[in-house]
């Protein structure tokens, strides 16, 4: 899941790099921008679509 959503935001966001760690609980599931977090999956109970962490991306460019 992370690995997939990595590589679509590399894909489609220009000069980005994305690093994935492993969180302490085996369910999280956070993406931070800059330090800043933009969806964590154990707040919003489901996984983040792609389309969405783009533009969630985009909009702090």
């Amino acid at each position: 899941m992370a690995a997939g959503l990595a590589a679509e935001l590399e894909k489609n966001l220009d000069g980005v790099t994305v690093e994935i760690e492993r969180g302490p609980k085996q369910s999280e599931l956070a993406v931070l921008v800059d330090g800043e977090q933009i969806f964590s999956r154990l707040e919003q109970m489901r996984y983040p679509t792609a389309p969405e962490l783009i533009a969630a991306c985009r909009s702090r460019q």
